[in-house]
């Protein structure tokens, strides 16, 4: 009842934050496994961990030591006789390097991951408090996750969803898509899911199916909807900053909701250098994000001024 209570007022960095702190545990299990797996196939990669007590020496000595293992590696690299690594065939030899390359990816993820767990909580005399076990044995569990699912159906709005595909990094929406196992049907935008993932290789490879489709005479089927034409525009914009004028004939007949995105439409001079869409931009935009950007749009047209007058005059409900 309280994860309900608090998820309506968090962001969606505090709720993937939390949820990155829970999944820490099965995170490093994985990374454990992948590393033992590179080291049962390729046993000349296992590498023995020291075990030094970091707590019992200050920074200054951790630095020497690290310093001191690093000359100490280098002349045992210069010292080494041929190795059967070294004998190896050019493609095993290839293989070898890219194993020790993603082996040592993980061990670094690993530390990491280990390092940002191993916090205590409270005062030092209480480190192995309940609080401290409780969030070492902590893990997204299912009905955690049913309810963060529950809060993106009822809390975050098809404008809001459509502002992130369009002006915000989706880095952080795949990881708790991960996490959470979303579906479709769990956000106001039925193709959220699919267009955050557009740039996987899943995706492109399907998009490389249908152009070669289109190339060979058969129908492209295509998803039509506001973020799609509204990625269209803008990659055409850049190009083309002739067809600035067809945003107000276009787009912004078709689907209203363009005027609910200015934070992304400002940045764009084909867009904000012209007069009569800001002219257009200042009567329909919510007033209190032309007020906010007024500079902006006095710039770009004197009209402005008496265009936002006008919507004052209307009443204090115009906000």
């Amino acid at each position: 009842k309280m994860v309900q209570r608090v998820l309506p007022h968090c962001e969606v960095m505090h709720v993937l934050k939390a949820l990155q702190l829970l999944d820490k545990n099965r995170k490093i299990r994985q990374l454990a496994n992948r590393i033992q797996k590179i080291e049962c196939d390729h046993p000349h990669l296992v590498v023995e961990e020291t075990k030094d007590n970091d707590e019992d020496r200050g920074p200054a000595q951790q630095d020497r030591n690290n310093r001191k293992k690093k000359k100490m590696d280098k002349t045992k690299r210069k010292e080494r006789p041929a190795t059967a690594e070294s004998a190896m065939p050019p493609r095993e030899e290839e293989m070898t390097k890219k194993k020790k390359r993603a082996i040592d990816k993980y061990r670094m993820q690993k530390r990491l991951l280990e390092a940002d767990t191993d916090v205590h909580y409270g005062t030092d005399e209480h480190a192995n408090s309940a609080v401290t076990e409780l969030v070492a044995s902590a893990s997204v569990s299912g009905a955690l996750a049913r309810k963060i699912r529950e809060w993106a159906r009822t809390t975050l709005t098809s404008d809001f969803l459509e502002f992130v595909l369009l002006g915000m990094p989706t880095e952080a929406w795949k990881e708790m898509a991960d996490l959470v196992h979303f579906s479709p049907t769990d956000f106001a935008l039925p193709y959220f899911l699919t267009e955050i993932h557009r740039d996987s290789p899943r995706a492109k490879a399907e998009a490389e199916e249908l152009k070669q489709g289109e190339e060979e005479g058969k129908e492209k089927e295509e998803e039509y909807h506001f973020v799609s034409c509204m990625r269209r525009f803008l990659d055409n914009l850049e190009s083309n900053k002739e067809i600035a004028e067809q945003f107000l004939e276009g787009i912004a007949t078709e689907f209203p909701q363009v005027y609910l995105n200015y934070s992304l439409l400002r940045r764009y001079r084909p867009i904000s250098t012209n007069a009569r869409i800001m002219e257009d931009l200042a009567f329909r935009v919510p007033l209190d994000t032309v007020i906010w950007y007024y500079e902006e749009f006095h710039s770009a047209s004197s009209k402005c001024e008496s265009i936002v007058q006008e919507r004052l005059a209307s009443g204090i409900h115009a906000l």
